[in-house]
């Protein structure tokens, strides 16, 4: 540190009173800022310019060399390093993207305590800084503001931040229980100076220190506001507070064991449960107050105001999750079975080695080949015209070698043969000459060498047909007038190892003859190797060992508030308007923002005409979800009900509104993926004049995947046709055609071929839903329905759907305009809930029905078709409450207020729920758990066939089917059918 009475004798000096206050506020700086070891030196280095007059050349140099002096100090000492910017010109810092960042306090802890039998682990951090650096081109873009040249801003910041945040867990006997909580809260506060090019940051600071006026006083901004260094300031909060909560069990045991190789192993079961919960809360605040032109003064001179521009934002989300798993683990029985089938199923080659008489003749010989061929070139004569004939050259091949390379194009021909001797009907002279065309490479031999090699090989053929002969002779004897059973087992390990193999075996009972038996028998070897490695496969991979399930469910609740305002405010006679204005930008209470604007513009305060607008947002997603892992295949089902919506109202009080209700329904296997998705929109815009209401839907049923040949897409066309009231002849082979311009095989349709059932209403059709009576609508769902139940299961159950629906219409007692009306009636008799298990219902509903109680047994086929005739029954509530909510919907966004946002967001946000809940009846992926070789989902069906009637379109077709192929999407292909 400078001494301070060093520095005070340096300025009392007189004879240095010019350079004094040029000097200093540099002096002055060093001494606040400055902690370096070299005081000494830097009060020498003053006193020796000091002495020098002061001649203003001199004067500069001594500043420069004290400046010089100044950030070689700064360099020198690790601790004043921080302060280096307050010595550099604010050209060079807005060059070098420097600035000061001077931490004042950044304190953090971390304690760990018990309580009971919590552990927690609590943190805590706080900081505050101050900030001083020169904005670059994008920070001036974004906030508007154009220096004088020659000047930079510099912006002035004081950042603070807190933050908090706790983690517990316990144990309260098979649970395990987690909570946490975390805050934060961040603050700025921003002064935006302009300062010359060659003033150093330290002097800057001190010249701005009078200019960084109250942010809350818009009196005190305005009073600035002609200032050519004062453009404005910025205030900003931003908090964020969380709390959660969970809880989770998983129990584990083993129960049924077993044992494959005489082991003992044990089967382990396991249960979980899980939830969740969550509260989360979101807040931004920024006031941002910046210098704008704004027109001219009487007396024609420029006038300055203040553009205030206020951003807050409050979004709030609350979670809650809950999951169930069951599960059974057959790892230990798996693998004692993996140890058994090992022992039992032996190893494919070592089968093949036993058989190779039968399969590779050639090779059964090898031996026998070399022994004969190492005779003959025991011949030294004819070992020599083989070296000469080949061209080996090296004349002290041994016979060994040498025979061995001769004899391995031989036992190659006879392999070749496969055990077909007779192919050769006793003349193998053209064996022979491919054989001695590998071996001597079409080179001349001589006739003695030839006629020797000839008999050699004449020899070992004949041999090896002796051999196969005989194995075949002994097969024939041990299976001959046996059964098949006998006859497997002499052949074990090929012995019962499925069918393809059985029929090859039959094969080799039924026809033997050197030909079919070593083909047989090679046919097996290779369905044997194939099944062994596909059973040891699976056994060895641990998922294909567990049984696993799990239903989960989720429900996300978030809420938004915005508010934006922008306005220039300028000086004014009367400012209390404005003021009361700004005061409630800053507090938040905009409930009566509208007359407060008002209010400012009569008074002159305002310049220009202000904006802003209100919103208001809500969304809701709700997820139900069921996951089967079954020995490795897994089966997915998933539906997602989400409610989104938004209201916007600007000053002028124009309104702006949007909802959508979305329903996706998907269900996915190892055979198939089924996905149906409803979509129902609605906006309202009136810029001016009356409220205009559009709805909108758009709905979707896709199938794809393994089970999807040309017989069940045809199958799924000819459903939906019979729905409508159609025959659905198509042939789809002939329709669509393979990237050949073939047909394609099943192979190629399965992994190509998409069914898609689009949907969309807009405009007049969606108008003609809502206009259409709910007595006409109920009667479009029971004619669909019907024949959708008909489609599905009129050749599965004992009596069609439609016979059992005229049934107990029959019993229904009354005076009905017609048919369709005691029809209705009936669907009226079902309860409002429907149990799987009779034994959960009360005898009343049967009798409801007219049913006698005593049918109401568990399992029964009649209480499963009462169930799916009360889908149905549930389907005509559900058009007319769709219909019924739209049209609340509707009003409500209508009779929206903008001076009460909140209140409006509320009153149309239950009518949009109650659509999505309305909707997610319809919008069925699959009726089954799997799904595979399933038509187009009859609810689905059903409400397709019915909304193509009541928005005017032809019925049939209705909505058309269409295929859809790789790369084609944009572009599906119509099925139109008879």
């Amino acid at each position: 540190m400078i001494p301070r009475q060093g520095l005070r004798s340096i300025l009392a000096r007189g004879r240095a009173g010019a350079l004094h206050s040029s000097l200093g506020e540099s002096i002055q700086m060093a001494n606040k800022f400055l902690e370096v070891a070299a005081g000494d030196a830097v009060k020498a280095f003053v006193d020796s310019k000091l002495s020098g007059g002061t001649d203003p050349e001199a004067l500069d140099a001594a500043k420069s060399k004290l400046n010089g002096a100044l950030l070689q100090a700064f360099d020198d000492s690790d601790k004043a390093r921080k302060w280096k910017p307050l010595a550099l010109p604010l050209a060079d810092l807005r060059a070098d993207g420097d600035g000061l960042d001077l931490s004042l306090i950044a304190p953090e802890a971390n304690h760990v305590a018990k309580a009971g039998d919590w552990t927690w682990t609590l943190n805590t951090k706080a900081s505050l800084a101050i900030i001083a650096d020169v904005l670059d081109d994008e920070q001036l873009s974004t906030l508007g503001l154009a220096p004088r040249d020659g000047h930079q801003i510099v912006r002035y910041a004081v950042n603070g931040e807190l933050g908090a945040g706790a983690s517990g867990g316990a144990s309260a006997g098979i649970w395990s229980l987690k909570a946490g909580a975390q805050a934060s809260a961040k603050a700025a506060l921003e002064w935006y100076i302009a300062g010359a090019n060659h003033r150093r940051l330290g002097q800057a600071l001190l010249e701005a220190v009078p200019f960084m006026v109250p942010p809350m006083s818009l009196e005190k901004q305005l009073e600035r506001a002609g200032d050519f260094e004062y453009w404005g300031s910025t205030a900003e909060l931003v908090g964020s507070l969380g709390v959660s909560f969970s809880a989770s069990t998983s129990i584990v045991k083993s129960g049924w064991t077993w044992g494959f190789d005489g082991e003992r192993a044990k089967l382990s079961y396991s249960l979980g449960i899980s939830g969740s919960a969550r509260f989360g809360i979101e807040g931004l605040f920024r006031l941002r107050c910046i210098v704008k032109e704004a027109g001219t003064r009487p007396d024609g001179t420029k006038r300055f105001g203040v553009e205030v521009r206020l951003e807050r934002s409050k979004s709030s989300s609350k979670s809650l999750a809950l999951s169930l798993s069951a599960g059974i683990d057959a790892t230990a029985l798996a693998a004692s079975a993996d140890r058994f089938l090992r022992s039992q199923l032996p190893d494919p080659d070592k089968v093949e080695d036993s058989l190779a008489l039968l399969t590779q003749p050639g090779t059964a010989i090898r031996d026998e080949v070399r022994a004969a061929l190492e005779k003959l070139l025991g011949d030294s004569k004819a070992k020599d015209l083989v070296l000469l004939t080949a061209g080996f050259g090296d004349q002290k091949a041994l016979a060994k070698s040498l025979a061995d390379r001769i004899a391995a194009p031989l036992v190659d021909e006879i392999d070749k043969l496969g055990g077909k001797f007779a192919s050769i009907a006793g003349n193998a002279s053209a064996l022979i000459d491919r054989w001695l065309e590998r071996a001597f490479g079409g080179l001349p031999i001589a006739a003695d060498l030839r006629t020797k090699l000839d008999q050699l090989a004449d020899a070992q053929i004949a041999g090896a047909k002796k051999k196969f002969e005989g194995a075949v002779a002994k097969i024939e004897g041990d299976i001959k007038d046996k059964t098949l059973a006998a006859a497997t087992k002499l052949l074990e390990p090929l012995a019962a190892l499925g069918d393809k193999i059985q029929a090859e075996l039959q094969d080799v009972a039924a026809k033997i003859s050197e030909t079919q038996a070593a083909d047989a028998i090679t046919r097996g070897l290779a369905e044997y190797a194939k099944l062994r490695k596909r059973v040891l496969d699976v056994l060895g991979d641990a998922q294909r060992a567990k049984i696993a399930l799990t239903l989960a469910g989720t429900l996300e609740d978030t809420r938004l508030n915005q508010t934006f305002f922008r306005a220039t405010f300028v000086p004014a006679d009367d400012l209390g308007a404005a003021e009361r204005l700004f005061q409630a930008l800053w507090s938040g209470r905009l409930d009566d923002l509208v007359v407060l604007v008002e209010s400012a513009r009569r008074s002159g305060a305002i310049h220009g005409e202000p904006e802003g607008w209100l919103l208001r947002a809500s969304k809701r997603v709700s997820t139900a979800s069921t996951s089967i892992n079954l020995f490795g295949f897994t089966i997915d089902n998933k539906v997602v009900k989400t409610s989104e919506l938004q209201l916007q109202a600007d000053l002028a009080g124009n309104v702006l509104a949007s909802g959508k209700s979305t329903v996706q329904a998907d269900a996915a296997s190892y055979w198939t993926e089924r996905h149906a998705k409803m979509v129902l929109s609605v906006v309202r815009a009136n810029a001016s004049g009356p409220a205009a209401i559009e709805f909108a839907f758009n709905g979707a049923y896709s199938a794809k995947g393994r089970d999807m040949t040309a017989e069940l897409f045809e199958g799924m066309q000819r459903a939906l046709a019979r729905v409508a009231g159609g025959s659905g002849t198509l042939d789809i082979r002939a329709l669509l055609k393979g990237p050949d311009g073939q047909s394609m095989d099943d192979k190629h349709f399965r992994r190509n071929v998409a069914f898609l059932l689009p949907m969309t209403l807009q405009g007049d059709e969606f108008r003609r839903f809502l206009d259409t009576a709910p007595d006409d609508l109920r009667r479009a769902i029971v004619r669909f329905g019907m024949r959708a139940l008909d489609a599905e299961f009129g050749e599965v159950w004992d009596v069609p759907p439609s016979a059992l629906l005229r049934d107990l219409a029959a019993r229904v007692d009354g005076q009905f305009d017609d048919e369709m009306a005691r029809h209705i009636a009936c669907f009226g008799r079902f309860p409002s809930r429907w149990s799987a298990r009779p034994s959960n219902m009360s005898s009343s509903v049967y009798e409801r029905l007219g049913l006698d109680a005593r049918l109401m047994i568990d399992g029964s086929e009649l209480h499963r078709m009462l169930g799916t005739m009360f889908r149905l029954s549930v389907l005509l509530n559900a058009i007319v409450e769709l219909q019924a909510q739209c049209h609340s919907l509707r009003s409500a966004l209508e009779a929206v207020d903008p001076t009460q946002l909140a209140q409006s967001e509320a009153a149309a946000r239950v009518p949009l729920r109650a659509i999505t809940d309305a909707l997610a009846r319809f919008s069925v992926a699959s009726q089954t758990l799997v799904g595979n070789s399933e038509m187009v989902s009859w609810p689905f069906a059903t409400f397709a066939a019915a909304m193509a009637q009541f928005c005017g379109r032809a019925v049939p077709p209705g909505f058309v089917a269409c295929a859809v192929l790789p790369g084609q999407e944009n572009s599906p292909i119509p099925l139109i059918a008879g």
